[in-house]
């Protein structure tokens, strides 16, 4: 800690320690010793000649009432220096016959060095969160490099490819909602629930964000029902956890890390996981936009075409006509002109290919919408159109 750091603090040290020496006036000198803060506003900015002594021998100067003469513009008192990692960074001093306020003053230099150490430690901890903080900003702006985050030690080298996932932590709305996502941060250090040595972490946009190598979440209890559990014991609000998609490329975690913010945004608490088809319908109904569709149907799209050959426009008029019909099956049956029994094995099998079979109704009938969307969408449909 350096002196221009101790200025701007030095009179919340003076009025924390006034109270703790009887109420004695207390002043911080700089390192010309000039005082900058006191306990009596009339003294600041006056010179000290009795820490002028003690900035030039480094040792305490106790200045008796029959002194007084020799130090112009002082009073009374004892003087300490104030040394830290062994640099002197100024001097604080006690008004009083030294007599009479030596304890006092041991007392008060002891208190300083604590309020200092503090101080550095909040510095430091502060300098470490922002670091993170644009770390963070960077990975999920796509653009980071393995480079940029090897130049720092205060989060791990994401060394891409790899399999990564971005986790969000939301609370709900609060005015100490900083305050208890920090207390979640630690919670979650001190359960190793958060792995300095592989994990990224950090707040963001009032988040706490968590960037995990994807087969850690998955070993042993799942730690998605952990880092739920763990929150939920510590506070008693609505708590939101949120998975994006695995990525392999920092381009992918910054879709990611997307996908898990807007999942945040829109729940109601809980835990989400973008890989779930209730919570991708949840964020596809949010952000149909260039690129999200794709994202999420083309393997689908894929599967249907490898299970019924490259040329499924027949199918896709079956899906048309099965929606268009309000998913009747003797109604969509009667419009193609097909016995129902075949139509119910097509929608079977097309939702089997598509990973749906265990899902409910309307998780179903969404997906085929989608289906029949993305493949309007796909360059032979629009070419046909044309």
């Amino acid at each position: 800690m350096e002196l221009a750091q101790i200025e701007p603090i030095a009179q919340e040290i003076v009025n924390a320690t006034a109270p703790l020496v009887g109420g004695r006036t207390i002043n911080i000198m700089d390192t010309s010793g000039v005082i900058i803060a006191s306990s009596d506003p009339k003294r600041i900015g006056s010179f000290h000649q009795g820490a002028k002594e003690v900035l030039e021998h480094g040792t305490p100067v106790r200045i008796h009432p029959e002194d007084l003469s020799r130090y112009p513009g002082a009073k009374e008192g004892v003087n300490l220096p104030i040394i830290k990692a062994g640099e002197l960074l100024g001097v604080v001093g006690i008004l009083g016959d030294p007599r009479q306020v030596e304890d006092a003053a041991n007392l008060l230099g002891v208190y300083v060095g604590l309020y200092l150490d503090q101080v550095a430690t909040a510095q430091r901890s502060s300098l470490r969160r922002e670091l993170r903080q644009s770390l963070l900003r960077s990975l999920f702006s796509g653009n980071a490099t393995e480079e940029l985050l090897l130049r720092s030690d205060q989060l791990p080298a994401l060394r891409l490819p790899m399999r990564v996932t971005a986790l969000a932590v939301a609370l709900e709305d609060s005015f100490e909602r900083i305050r208890a996502l920090e207390r979640i941060e630690e919670l979650l250090l001190s359960r190793g629930l958060i792995d300095t040595r592989q994990d990224a972490y950090g707040l963001l946009e009032n988040r706490l964000l968590i960037v995990r190598h994807t087969p850690n979440l998955f070993q042993g209890k799942s730690y998605i029902e952990s880092l739920y559990s763990a929150v939920k014991s510590e506070l008693d609000c609505k708590v939101t956890i949120a998975i994006g998609k695995t990525a392999e490329s920092y381009a992918a975690l910054a879709q990611s890390y997307q996908e898990a913010v807007q999942l945040c945004t829109l729940s109601q608490g809980g835990c989400w996981d973008i890989q779930q088809n209730e919570c991708q319908i949840l964020y596809l109904m949010s952000s149909l936009q260039e690129g999200v569709l794709q994202r999420f149907m083309q393997s689908r799209y894929r599967a249907v075409c490898d299970g019924f050959g490259e040329d499924i426009q027949w199918i896709i008029s079956t899906v048309e006509a099965y929606c268009s019909c309000q998913f009747s099956v003797t109604k969509a049956a009667t419009m193609l002109h097909i016995h129902k029994n075949t139509l119910l094995y097509r929608i079977r099998k097309i939702l089997s290919l598509m990973g749906l079979e265990e899902e409910q109704g309307f998780v179903r009938e969404y997906y085929l919408k989608l289906l029949l969307i993305y493949f309007k969408t796909l360059p032979d449909f629009r070419a046909g159109n044309g």
